[in-house]
């Protein structure tokens, strides 16, 4: 049951893969949608978290599609560190 007057915030749910050396590398799951003002972090071209409020327009709305944004430094910082794990077992 929850109380009407509380504040909650879900769980994120958390995506994976088993790298080929039997590693398992998990990630929360990137946001789909946001509302214009809301803040969110992403993954920037260099690999580092960026902060950012969402504005309907074409940048925004591409890093959503790219399934980069997080609504927490944290989640992205997590994420960025999944895909340097996952690159590197590819690229060796």
């Amino acid at each position: 049951f929850f109380a009407k007057e509380e504040e909650y915030r879900r769980k994120p749910k958390m995506l994976s893969v088993t790298l080929a050396n039997g590693e398992v590398v998990s990630w929360p799951e990137a946001v789909k949608e946001l509302s214009s003002g809301d803040d969110y972090w992403y993954i920037g071209a260099s690999g580092g978290a960026h902060f950012d409020s969402y504005q309907i327009c074409n940048t925004d709305n591409e890093i959503i599609r790219m399934g980069v944004a997080h609504l927490t430094k944290e989640a992205a910082e997590q994420h960025a560190a999944a895909l340097r794990k996952i690159n590197n077992q590819v690229a060796k």
